[in-house]
């Protein structure tokens, strides 16, 4: 049984991919082609394997899935050796809740509205828009506000275990976190903050999460 993972490192999304294999003890590979051919992002060769021409994409043998949600659900599933996905139906519900929270609204508010700017700046002569990050940067305060709230004392977003929900948000808060006005973003928010560093030390983390590199 061969699991793929097209994308790139980079990107936040597909790094939650690879975070579930690393947890789940999935052997798997990772890179932009498709038997043994090389694949471009946005490219047709792309949009043929995912009509949305997005990454991550799954390949396992002859099956092929995209959606990084249905991806990380798909691999807890198939290999049932650790569950993601709590450990009754509410605990499930909730975490499929936080999971269209964090990649619906988490990614769009944090990621491609603001640690973009960031990471691929389109100013003058590749310059930062400091008057972009400046207009998104309040709806981010706001969103780790509301996270933070939500969040309170506990362990993990759902339960008293790991599950996909942090999976899905710990690449967003650890690319937020290391940003020049990090400790500004979650002063408001230490608990927040404690949270990300604890989810930091875990070894699928040290491997996946370092060296740090720009989302996408």
């Amino acid at each position: 049984m061969s699991i793929h993972i097209i994308g790139v490192p980079f990107s936040n999304l597909v790094r939650s991919v690879l975070l579930c294999c690393e947890e789940k003890n999935i052997a798997y590979s990772l890179g932009m082609q498709y038997q043994a051919h090389p694949i471009e992002l946005k490219s047709s060769a792309l949009t043929a394997l995912n009509p949305l021409g997005k990454i991550p994409v799954l390949v396992h043998d002859d099956f092929i899935l995209s959606e990084t949600q249905s991806i990380l659900r798909y691999l807890d599933r198939q290999f049932p050796s650790t569950s993601l996905q709590g450990r009754n139906n509410r605990e499930q519900a909730l975490i499929d809740q936080w999971c269209a929270v964090f990649n619906q609204q988490t990614d769009l508010i944090c990621v491609r509205n603001y640690l973009l700017e960031w990471a691929f700046p389109k100013g003058d002569n590749g310059q930062l828009r400091t008057d972009v990050i400046a207009k998104a940067k309040p709806a981010v305060e706001q969103h780790l506000a509301l996270l933070s709230g939500v969040l309170g004392d506990k362990p993990y977003w759902v339960g008293e275990a790991l599950s996909l929900a942090d999976l899905l948000l710990l690449p967003m808060l650890d690319y937020l976190l290391a940003l020049p006005d990090g400790d500004t973003l979650f002063g408001p928010a230490e608990n927040l903050r404690a949270y990300t560093q604890r989810l930091q030390q875990r070894p699928s983390s040290r491997k996946i999460l370092r060296p740090k590199n720009q989302p996408a």
